[in-house]
């Protein structure tokens, strides 16, 4: 369910948006007094678990450790990584996020994906893939492959945006090589840039591997035009 709160239908936050809340730990980001939208206890879990991971080492992740510190961070959990629900759910988040003018310029998304079918690597891979290549057809349906954007296959740098909007990424996941990147469920946390840009800038297939923490040539590989 979709609130109709003033706050949504200016920015188009959902019922899947949670803030922290001194008192209750997270409060839904809509207009919601008298908490009729509970976070589910999972959610509570994960984020608390989020938070003793991030205080306890503040050098590992700085970005996200500020956000948290600050409270300039908002949390979504979603059924499934790299299905057709969790695809559509969370693209219409961070969109939301990436304009939304209520959150201060450096500020988070944290995207907690449950999925109880991942049992290694490989599997997280395929749907981590599937979800960001899904994120991306969404988006690019509203603002189109732009002719000059640089294809450079040597080109080491990654981008994703939405709504014209940069973000950078940060993929935490069980079976990361790196104890830095790893944390029992899929979490991606996203961060806005503190200036729009160009319709063309995209997310770059190959840099994958990086956000996933998986050797280069066992990453999954691009496909059509999106290398």
């Amino acid at each position: 369910m979709i609130s109709t709160s003033q706050i949504q239908r200016t920015e188009m936050v959902s019922d899947r948006i949670f803030r922290p809340d001194p008192a209750r730990g997270l409060s839904a980001e809509w207009d919601d007094p008298i908490g009729l939208n509970a976070p589910h206890d999972s959610l509570r879990d994960r984020h608390h678990n989020l938070r003793v991971m991030l205080e306890n080492d503040p050098e590992s992740h700085p970005r996200a450790h500020n956000a948290i510190i600050r409270g300039a961070y908002r949390v979504a959990q979603y059924h499934g990584l790299g299905t057709s629900e969790s695809i559509a759910d969370a693209e219409q988040d961070l969109r939301w996020f990436a304009s939304a003018q209520s959150l201060p310029t450096d500020s988070a998304l944290v995207l907690i994906f449950e999925d109880q079918s991942l049992r290694n690597d490989s599997d997280i891979e395929h749907q981590f893939w599937s979800q960001m290549m899904g994120m991306y057809a969404r988006d690019a349906a509203h603002h189109c492959w732009q002719p000059d954007f640089q294809q450079d296959p040597n080109e080491t740098e990654h981008a994703f945006c939405i709504n014209g909007t940069l973000l950078d990424l940060t993929f935490l996941h069980p079976c990361a090589r790196q104890t830095m990147r790893r944390f029992d469920t899929p979490t991606l946390i996203a961060f806005r840039h503190q200036h729009r840009t160009p319709e063309s800038l995209r997310f770059r297939a190959r840099a994958t591997h990086r956000l996933l923490d998986t050797p280069r040539d066992t990453a999954p590989q691009p496909v059509g035009t999106y290398a």
